[in-house]
């Protein structure tokens, strides 16, 4: 917990108790120089009663007065300003930075399942808790263990068949993929200048701080849960996949050239099987892959530049204040030492000339109490 910074209040204390001893040392001198002796609480009151006189009796306003609490006030608050145009900046950069770099999660590009988008049940990851439940699923798939699902699930319970088990691998990734904390795309297509059709998305928005945060932190979670699921059973991972991908496989050639009697060296026979690699799971997993560590790199980036705000706004909370109250007495400092001695020629000693040496002396005291704390 930090210390409560006590500094400038006593400063102001020892500065007011100065001006007072020297307003009675003041009237002690002239008293002294009578040379007739007084009772000690005659000289009390003679010293109160000078000291009154001093201060709050009015005297001519001297205009020189004037022009330097003006001067003296316009460098004050040119000063203040200055440094909260260049707090303000700052702190504006810095946010546009966090932005900039969240919304690089916009240009991941995962292999979209329609099915998959549409589906409402456990599967629908946009829900935190699913997504939770989905991705601690997962890791038991990967590791063989028995899954204990739930109604809407593919049921795989006991079953140790990797064929199954690399299918709902691939599925749960195009279920986390296709939704929060990465960008939705919506179901119609949009055909492009050329003729071909594309995906169109629904782009994750960041426009506020703290919302960005939070997202940073939903995706780490994300990233560190595949990772841990991926490269925690590195072997077993691979193996599932390779399984649902070579049923795949076999069933594309009994589907197509192979039932023509097509020999496996056949050149169309080829082709048809590189079409098909393009877009295994293999293949999807590759580019799952790169693209999940990218997200990691965006979601680390995101999060330090969200701590490193956090930081900068704690460190100018006391400074800031420090601001404020500047303000306030820059204000009354004004009033006192410039504007009422424009309207009255008469005026106290306290309001036209302590009152503002009070507050430069506050803000030396001020400056050099941050200082000293840098």
């Amino acid at each position: 917990m930090d210390k409560k910074d006590n500094s400038s209040p006593f400063g102001l204390i020892v500065i007011i108790g100065l001006l007072i001893i020297v307003g009675l040392l003041k009237g002690s001198d002239k008293k002294a120089s009578s040379g007739k002796p007084v009772s000690k609480n005659k000289r009390t009151k003679t010293m109160s009663k000078n000291l009154f006189k001093y201060f709050l009796v009015p005297t001519e306003v001297i205009r020189d007065y004037i022009d330097v609490n003006a001067t003296i006030l316009s460098l004050i608050l040119a000063t203040l300003s200055a440094y909260v145009i260049y707090s303000v900046r700052k702190t504006d950069e810095m946010k546009a930075r966090i932005f900039q770099e969240a919304e690089k999660i916009n240009t991941l590009d995962f292999i979209i399942d329609f099915d998959v988008l549409d589906d409402k049940t456990l599967y629908d990851t946009s829900d935190t808790k699913n997504r939770t439940r989905l991705l601690i699923r997962l890791d038991s798939i990967v590791k063989g263990n028995i899954t204990f699902d739930e109604p809407g699930m593919t049921p795989i319970g006991f079953s140790n068949d990797p064929v199954l088990r690399g299918e709902e691998i691939i599925r749960t990734m195009r279920s986390v993929s296709q939704h929060y904390p990465f960008r939705k795309p919506f179901k119609e297509t949009r055909v492009t200048p050329v003729g071909t059709r594309e995906i169109v998305y629904e782009p994750l928005q960041f426009e506020d701080i703290d919302n960005t945060g939070k997202w940073a932190d939903d995706l780490t979670e994300v990233v560190s849960r595949f990772n841990q699921a991926i490269y925690g059973s590195t072997n077993m991972f691979s193996e599932k996949i390779k399984a649902y991908n070579d049923k795949l496989r076999n069933q594309y050639i009994s589907q197509n050239d192979a039932e023509r009697g097509l020999p496996p060296e056949d050149e169309n026979m080829k082709a048809r099987l590189h079409n098909f690699d393009q877009t295994s799971p293999a293949s999807e997993l590759k580019l799952f892959l790169n693209n999940i560590n990218r997200a990691g790199e965006i979601a680390t980036a995101t999060h330090l530049q969200y701590e490193q705000l956090k930081a900068h706004q704690t460190r100018n909370s006391r400074t800031n204040k420090y601001i404020s109250w500047g303000y306030i007495f820059a204000c009354i400092a004004f009033i006192c030492g410039v504007v009422i001695p424009m309207v009255y020629a008469r005026l106290p000693r306290l309001l036209v000339l302590y009152v503002p040496i009070i507050f430069y002396l506050s803000i030396f005291v001020a400056v050099g109490c941050l200082i000293f704390q840098l």
